[in-house]
């Protein structure tokens, strides 16, 4: 996927981030506001966007298309350029897989796989 020059100085920031050589601490607002510019920045070279959760709850839906609002810290998991009814099936699927680790793990796998093919980012909280 072709990333604009903005998005891809904020991969490039968030890869430093990562490559630092420590685990993040239990809360670290530069990593949190840098997946705030992301998802902003994904929003200007796309127009149209959704912000995913695996682990929605009743009162929320698994995709949300993003208009501007305010993101709060771990409400999404995931962005992409699309809207894909095949994902809402694969998370819906994984929220009612009896609790089997190996199989849970897998269906994440394909969920983030999934994300990847479609073009969106993985958004990573601490």
């Amino acid at each position: 996927m072709k990333y604009s020059k903005e998005l891809k100085n904020i991969l490039e920031k968030e890869n430093k981030y990562f490559n630092r050589g420590f685990i993040p601490l239990e809360y670290n607002q530069e990593l949190n506001d840098l997946q705030r510019e992301k998802i902003k920045t994904f929003y200007k070279q796309h127009k149209r966007i959704w912000l995913g959760n695996i682990n929605s709850y009743q009162d929320k839906t698994v995709l949300k298309e993003y208009k501007g609002e305010k993101i709060y810290n771990f409400e999404y998991d995931f962005v992409i350029p699309v809207f894909d009814k095949q994902l809402i099936d694969m998370i819906t699927d994984y929220q009612n897989t009896k609790y089997d680790s190996k199989a849970i793990a897998e269906k994440i796998d394909q969920i983030f796989n999934r994300v990847k093919k479609l073009n969106g980012l993985t958004l990573y909280w601490v």
